[in-house]
């Protein structure tokens, strides 16, 4: 269940704001991310605690379509990383088995960060040995969950 959250010590210059009454995902993630050991910036956090609220009439996310701009080398590969693999693990609390899918300016750039980053960072997250397996077959790259989310 997601918790209740303010991660208000580092306030964005441009950000929704944060709806203390909404219960967020944001902490869970955050867990995953110590779990890859690549602990969350503030700036980070707050944007998964606001863009993971949980609307408590619906039991789903706030919202839909969330979007982030920040410069190059700031924490985006991490922050997606824990986000995406958090959906993966909780998959049952988004309505069961989850497909994710990743994509970039060329398929060979979407992979080589797939493979590169994604693929090496989860290789040592001991918390998550044994969870997930990688299919890295040209044109069918994957990591498949035990929970059977792709």
């Amino acid at each position: 269940m997601p918790t209740r959250s303010d991660s208000t010590t580092c306030p964005p210059r441009w950000s929704s704001p944060r709806r203390p009454d909404r219960p967020t995902w944001g902490p869970d993630v955050a867990k995953v991310a110590r779990a890859l050991g690549k602990p969350l910036m503030p700036w980070q956090q707050h944007v998964l605690d606001v863009a993971l609220e949980v609307n408590s009439d619906t039991g789903r996310l706030a919202y839909r379509e969330v979007r982030l701009t920040v410069p190059r080398q700031s924490g985006k590969t991490t922050l997606i990383l824990a986000k995406n693999v958090h959906r993966m693990l909780r998959a049952a609390a988004f309505g069961g088995r989850q497909r994710l899918l990743y994509t970039a300016q060329t398929r060979k750039k979407a992979r080589e960060k797939f493979v590169d980053d994604y693929i090496e960072e989860l290789k040592t997250a001991k918390a998550l040995r044994g969870r997930w397996k990688d299919q890295l077959g040209y044109g069918s790259e994957s990591i498949r969950w035990q929970n059977g989310s792709i």
